[in-house]
């Protein structure tokens, strides 16, 4: 199974958001009641993640979501 990249991430104070990509190996989405949300969020003054890589969803938590394979 191949993960999904992530095209955009608008949450620009994220330590993994550069130019509104996000450059964390890979994201984990979790069930926060009406609204998903990334649960790899960080919020620090320096930058990381690969800039190099294009982040993906590594794990997705919301069962009902249309694209969820196996909460993956």
């Amino acid at each position: 199974m191949d993960m999904v990249k992530i095209e955009r991430c608008r949450v620009t104070e994220c330590c993994y958001n550069t130019d509104e990509m996000c450059h964390a190996m890979a994201i984990t989405f979790g069930d926060a009641g009406d609204h998903p949300k990334c649960d790899t969020y960080c919020d620090l003054m320096t930058k990381g993640g690969d800039l190099s890589a294009i982040g993906a969803v590594g794990a997705c938590q919301v069962s009902e979501c249309r694209y969820n394979q196996s909460l993956a």
